[in-house]
């Protein structure tokens, strides 16, 4: 038994989302653009209404060994005004197969203390800055004196 998410839009089926081995579902709405009469909108919609978008998706957890999954069910909906989104938490065995799924980027986790991981970044950061920037030097000296005289 799972936890399904069944969408419908405009009383019609969208999907039934699940899957055994999911830590994570949903069903997202989202609208961006020129949503009212006072927006300038982003960048890319200037000059036209927003976009209303259903999405559904989840997220796998399958133990050590097994890579895990982002999973999409169905294409991005667009929406419209006055449409209605439905959507039932049902338990069940029964659902829809994902129509895509990707790897989870797998990040490696550092024995390093976070203070330590900071001041290596800085360090790099003043490091290549001196490239690009004429002042990079003097600004390298102060934050070096700095951190000497805060790490004693």
């Amino acid at each position: 038994m799972a936890l399904i998410l069944e969408v419908s839009v405009n009383s019609e089926r969208f999907t039934v989302a699940g899957e055994e081995s999911l830590c994570v579902l949903g069903a997202h709405v989202s609208a961006g653009g020129k949503l009212g009469d006072a927006s300038h909108g982003t960048r890319h919609t200037v000059d036209s209404r927003g976009e209303v978008m259903l999405s559904v998706s989840g997220l796998t957890s399958r133990g050590k060994g097994v890579r895990d999954e982002h999973l999409n069910w169905g294409p991005r909906h667009t929406l419209a005004v006055g449409d209605t989104v439905t959507i039932r938490v049902v338990e069940g065995s029964e659902f829809d197969v994902p129509s895509r799924r990707s790897p989870v980027q797998d990040y490696p986790h550092s024995s390093l203390s976070a203070r330590k991981r900071f001041i290596d970044a800085k360090s790099l950061y003043f490091r290549l800055r001196g490239r690009f920037d004429v002042h990079a030097r003097t600004l390298e000296k102060q934050w070096l004196r700095r951190q000497y005289f805060t790490l004693r």
